[in-house]
């Protein structure tokens, strides 16, 4: 269950004297390649363009929290690099859950949880207990003072919502276009890989595996693929769901099909070997 629609709230801030008040939007749950379509889509990334800080809530509970959380950022920079650019606060909830509290307590998750951010605003809550929340959203507020006191008249604040909106439509389409390729190779070119991954960053392994004479690769290249295969928890059913959804969503399926790939073939992306399966459009079995 997830919020399916945006939905508009006020929130007081300090006691109700003060009458200070801020505006939140929740806005429903993404999933990898949302940019291009693939649950909600961007439907509901364009409310966040008119919001001054975003607020990440991360389920303490989840399977691999950090991945959701760099999952998620990546798409929205893959939406559009000025909403990634936003001022942003992680709220890591459910610390009210043993096992959720046990992994904030560890230094060696929150340490791990920084190093996938480029800001050191993250905090823990209980969005059932409240435990924290009262002290965030009075950071919130002044941080949302700030970036008021930073942004340009009405006037220049509509240019930015105007060039904000035309980079949206920029990246649609650019997101669009085919922005992969796929092509055939075989064993007796184990001995020259090509050239993206002979050029890949030095934390890349190599590709070195024995497979039959007869098996055929389908080698896939793009940016976006790669970087969702390397931030992919293969060890997670979850994780493996989710790459699946994005290739389906990205038409890389339908291309394999087009080129004529085969059950057993191999599907190579970077240093990662899937076996292939058409019947079910399925990439399952790692060969790593």
């Amino acid at each position: 269950f997830t919020t399916v629609v945006p939905n508009l709230g006020v929130a007081s801030i300090g006691s109700v004297e003060d009458g200070e008040t801020l505006v939140l939007a929740d806005i429903p749950g993404l999933l990898e390649g949302a940019h291009d379509g693939v649950g909600m889509g961007d439907a509901f990334l364009r409310h966040i363009e008119r919001c001054r800080c975003l607020i990440h809530v991360v389920n303490g509970c989840s399977e691999d929290p950090l991945y959701d959380l760099r999952a998620i950022n990546m798409e929205l920079e893959l939406f559009s690099s000025k909403v990634a650019s936003k001022p942003q606060v992680v709220l890591f909830n459910k610390i009210d859950v043993t096992e959720a509290r046990a992994r904030w307590d560890d230094p060696s998750f929150r340490e791990a949880l920084l190093n996938v951010l480029p800001h050191r605003r993250v905090a823990a809550i209980s969005a059932v207990t409240q435990e924290g929340v009262s002290e965030v959203m009075r950071k919130v507020a002044r941080i949302v003072k700030q970036v008021k006191l930073d942004s340009a008249d009405s006037e220049d604040l509509a240019r930015v919502e105007a060039q904000a909106e035309a980079e949206r439509v920029r990246r649609a389409r650019e997101m669009s276009e085919r922005d992969f390729t796929i092509s055939q190779w075989t064993k007796q070119d184990e001995a020259s890989l090509p050239e993206h991954v002979q050029d890949a960053r030095s934390h890349y392994r190599t590709l070195e595996r024995e497979q039959s004479e007869n098996a055929t690769r389908w080698l896939i290249r793009g940016d976006y693929i790669e970087r969702l295969a390397l931030m992919t928890n293969w060890e997670l059913d979850e994780g493996v769901m989710r790459f699946q959804r994005a290739l389906r969503a990205m038409g890389i399926n339908k291309e394999l099909q087009r080129v004529g790939a085969e059950d057993g073939d191999l599907v190579v992306i970077l240093d990662f070997e899937l076996e292939y399966f058409g019947n079910e459009n399925v990439h399952s079995q790692m060969a790593i």
